[in-house]
């Protein structure tokens, strides 16, 4: 075994999970290789060394309990099943808002942040603004009743919501929620509408 060979098997025999590395060498045809070439290397660099042991599996073959799995966020999201809850949600928002801009909805942004509970039922999640108390939004119903008085006919929202529900979690409860307000529609109407935007 040449010098450079076993340079680079120790190089390469050193790489663990999760490590990034860059490669130097030739590109081949390859019948074995699933995109039908392979790289043949001549030099192997660590940009990025990871933690070993891993603190979860990202494959999923060996599961992590909830805390852990939001602890180390970014390393759970590397699962394609954990990637495509994010897709999902992507396609119901694209669908709800390309159904409701064809039927003259206004998309609006409420705050986020408010003084003072908008709707009962719920406790606030409370948080410091700088020398004021405020609270995380429960809901944007109050904002688009408004707007609804203001004049607008028509408007709509896709958004996170923090309902302060009993669950128990070490993290931030957040909801996210497609909802709307209109003057003008009568209720059979409206859901009838509801039920072609589903």
């Amino acid at each position: 075994m040449t010098n450079k060979v076993s340079i680079l098997f120790e190089a390469v025999s050193g790489l663990g999970r999760e490590y990034v590395i860059q490669v130097a060498g030739t590109v081949h045809q390859s019948d074995i290789a699933s995109m039908g070439l392979e790289v043949l290397p001549t030099m192997v660099t660590t940009l990025s060394a990871a933690d070993s042991p891993l603190p979860l599996d990202p494959t999923q073959k060996v599961k992590a309990d909830f805390d852990t799995r939001l602890n180390h966020r970014v390393l759970d999201l590397r699962s394609h099943n954990r990637r495509l809850i994010f897709h999902v949600k992507a396609c119901l928002v694209a669908g709800f808002r390309e159904f409701l801009e064809m039927e003259e909805f206004c998309e609006v942004h409420t705050p986020k942040i408010v003084a003072t509970g908008t709707e009962g039922g719920t406790e606030l999640f409370p948080l410091q603004y700088f020398e004021n108390k405020a609270f995380l939004a429960q809901s944007p119903q109050f904002y688009k009743q408004m707007l609804v008085g203001a004049g607008f006919e028509r408007v709509y929202q896709s958004s996170a919501i923090f309902p302060n529900w009993k669950i128990n979690l070490k993290k931030t409860w957040k909801t996210k929620i497609c909802s709307i307000e209109t003057s003008s529609l009568a209720y059979v109407i409206l859901m009838r509408k509801k039920e072609k935007s589903l």
